[in-house]
């Protein structure tokens, strides 16, 4: 993990911002999944468009996403189809 994003994630632990001990796990553990595919050798094959449409370890990845979408009370939907599109957020 990178030392901002470290230190940013400790800030949103805080109890003034509400991020519970089960999110911030969550989102470590995706970050430690996402560094792991950056990493030397792994870093060419697990970047490639069959890699991350169809490999193990982005299996992986988008499975640990859906437990933090449901850890956060978001639904768990796939992007759009069509790179091009903009879809709002929920306001807030």
């Amino acid at each position: 993990m990178t030392e901002p994003l470290r230190h940013a994630l400790q800030a949103l632990a805080a109890p003034e911002h509400g991020l519970s001990p089960e999110r911030l796990s969550y989102l470590v553990a995706i970050d430690t999944f996402l560094e792991k595919l950056s990493a030397g050798e792994v870093r060419a094959r697990a970047w490639t468009d069959a890699a991350v449409r169809d490999g193990a370890h982005w299996a992986q990845v988008r499975e640990v996403a859906a437990e933090a979408l449901r850890a956060f009370g978001w639904p768990v939907e796939p992007p759009p189809a069509d790179p091009d599109v903009w879809v709002r957020g929920a306001a807030t």
